[in-house]
């Protein structure tokens, strides 16, 4: 399993790692064990690449997509897989971390700055 993960992210790696450098909450250490243990998901496209975690709060269950990296159509046919996936583990709202240009591309999302966020 783990041997799995590792050749896994490192066959998308290249797509992720400009956003992991710039991320503040996490390094690729943290995004391997995070993989390793199952607290992040690695979700993968043929030119594409998100990672995503489940983060219950008290009011609310919501899935964040951390780092994303890749072309743009696959990223959004992507978004849309991991929403209805999210739905089926009760997620109420998807965030998606990045730069601003993101509204752009995700216009059912809200700008929050660097956060844009969909109810779901």
């Amino acid at each position: 399993m783990i041997y799995g993960l590792w050749k896994k992210w490192h066959e998308c790696r290249h797509l992720l790692i400009k956003e992991l450098e710039i991320c503040v909450s996490h390094n690729e250490d943290d995004i391997l064990i995070g993989l390793a243990t199952g607290q992040l998901r690695l979700w993968t496209g043929r030119k594409s690449a998100i990672v995503t975690r489940i983060k219950e709060e008290p009011q609310v269950k919501i899935v964040e997509c951390l780092i994303t990296g890749g072309e743009l159509k696959e990223i959004q046919k992507m978004a849309l897989k991991i929403e209805g996936w999210a739905k089926t583990q009760g997620c109420a709202l998807a965030m998606h971390y990045g730069r601003h240009g993101w509204t752009k591309a995700m216009d059912d999302y809200e700008d929050y700055g660097s956060v844009i966020v969909k109810e779901l």
